[in-house]
């Protein structure tokens, strides 16, 4: 056989084997996993370490679906390393509903959050004994009620906006113990609006809660409340709710 003859069936040869490997990849089915019907699902297990140091994130895996629905195969295609094996250990234990699409790979994300008490109201603004007309208005997602007092000249009060709120956090022995509920802080803000004095108004929740709101409310920074212009100290009443979620699962965002 002629070297150019050798060469030409050579080429043939892996041109074939191009087009059998381009045909096996395209015959892999991929299923949207919205489209799936889930009937067994097992949270993820937040990892210790990143729930100390307040991690969060999300983590991208993708796994084959057997015509059963069971899952045989997993891998993360992207995350942080420390929510990849939670998230593995979970999604392997999960289970499908039959579908005549199956097998399939899939993509599924698993968002790890730490549980947030947001959900804060302000209310009842007062600084003296001559507190009139209850308003209420919105700012950045909180709903604020307070009482405006009012002079000869009509002017209001201007409520203090916050301007560093952050969420107090969630405790470990409050997760484990899945505590939920709602504290009430009375809470004293002086004329450059920074919190001066906080005191519970309501009975407390316990594992470490309370303390969780009132140290974290004490780093609160507020623009003060106005009067006729003026900068003047208030006493407002913050409410905060604690709430447990689920880890959030979405559809798939990484082919």
């Amino acid at each position: 056989m002629s070297k150019t003859r050798l060469n030409a069936v050579s080429l043939l040869v892996v041109t074939l084997s191009m087009l059998a490997c381009t045909t096996a990849v395209a015959s892999v089915q991929q299923v949207d996993f919205r489209e799936l019907k889930l009937v067994r699902r097992t949270e993820p297990v937040y990892p210790p370490a990143a729930r100390k140091r307040g991690l969060q994130g999300k983590v991208v895996l993708r796994v084959w679906v057997e015509k059963d629905g069971k899952i045989t195969h997993a891998k993360a295609l992207n995350g942080d390393p420390l929510f990849a094996q939670a998230a593995l250990d979970a999604v392997q234990q999960w289970r499908f509903a039959p579908d005549r699409r199956l097998p399939a790979f899939t993509t599924i994300t698993i968002d790890f959050r730490l549980p947030s008490p947001r959900g804060i109201k302000l209310s009842n603004i007062s600084g003296s004994d001559s507190w009139a007309n209850d308003k209420t208005y919105e700012f950045k997602g909180k709903t604020y009620r307070f009482r405006a007092r009012t002079g000869k000249d009509s002017e209001s009060v201007l409520s203090p906006s916050p301007v560093f709120d952050p969420d107090p956090p969630y405790t470990p022995q409050a997760i484990k113990a899945r505590l939920e509920g709602t504290l009430t802080l009375d809470t004293w803000i002086d004329a450059q609006g920074k919190v001066t004095r906080v005191e519970e108004v309501s009975k407390p929740l316990g594992n470490g809660l309370d303390e969780s709101a009132i140290t974290t409310i004490r780093t609160w920074k507020f623009a003060p409340a106005r009067w006729q212009g003026q900068p003047v100290p208030v006493k407002i009443t913050i409410e905060i709710t604690f709430r447990l979620h689920k880890t959030p699962v979405k559809g798939p965002v990484a082919g």
